[in-house]
């Protein structure tokens, strides 16, 4: 039977612990064993609060078993953005994809599943959101989000300084009263560190107001562009398929 973990309760790792349960993550990647997790999106949530930007404090251990979670599940585009995001941190080579020997199941599968489950406080926090089946999908995107009408913009060419005028093409869109922005980036080249920044102060302000926003046929260094500022975080972006 597979292994069934579930991860809902989890509220952090505990620096005694995070040894132990990262040499777990890698042997599961190397043994041909079959998982099924529950919360599995909870899971990667504290991972990634776990392994903060920038901070060369944190244990490469926490960034391995984020990565080896990642490796675990298949989620390679995911894998390569936290790898640059390593890169960026530690100064180094990011770490390359490699494919997982175990068996990984979604939600929903295997009901004669062994059950595990981490009994350490926290407040429970189901996820609301699922796999995106887009070709070049790198992100996970909220229910019902493509059930939404939308209106569609584009980016397009070098978008470099504080973004004003891109801004004010997303704003046209946005007014027409959607609840769902679809902005087309297939023509979009690049996007310095400061439009970037503008862009991220608007994508938050139309997620509090209830606004999903949707970057699609971004190119992948944009796109990891957007994840290490965190674009990503209030909007979903959707890789090119090539």
């Amino acid at each position: 039977s597979p292994i069934h973990l579930d991860w809902r309760e989890l509220a952090s790792v505990a620096p005694d612990a995070l040894k132990s349960l990262g040499g777990i993550f890698s042997g599961w990647c190397a043994d041909e064993v079959v998982l099924r997790f529950e919360g599995a999106d909870h899971l990667l949530k504290i991972l990634k609060a776990s392994t903060p930007s920038g901070d060369k404090r944190v244990s490469l251990v926490r960034w391995q078993m984020r990565m080896d979670a990642l490796r675990i599940m298949g989620l390679q585009d995911e894998f390569e953005l936290v790898a640059l995001d390593y890169c960026v941190t530690y100064e180094v080579s990011p770490p390359s994809w490699t494919e997982a020997h175990c068996k990984y199941l979604p939600d929903g599968h295997a009901a004669n599943a062994r059950i595990f489950s981490d009994t350490m406080p926290g407040e429970r926090e189901p996820a609301a959101v699922r796999r995106s089946g887009d070709s070049g999908a790198a992100y996970t995107a909220p229910m019902g989000l493509e059930e939404l009408p939308a209106v569609v913009v584009e980016l397009a060419g070098e978008i470099m300084g504080d973004a004003a005028d891109a801004l004010q093409r997303l704003e046209l869109g946005r007014h027409q009263g959607a609840g769902r922005l679809v902005v087309s980036c297939v023509k979009l080249i690049r996007v310095d560190f400061s439009a970037a920044g503008s862009i991220l102060n608007w994508v938050a302000s139309r997620e509090n107001e209830g606004c999903n926003v949707q970057f699609r046929e971004v190119h992948r260094l944009v796109g990891a562009f957007f994840n290490v500022i965190g674009i990503n975080e209030h909007a979903r972006v959707v890789l090119r398929a090539n």
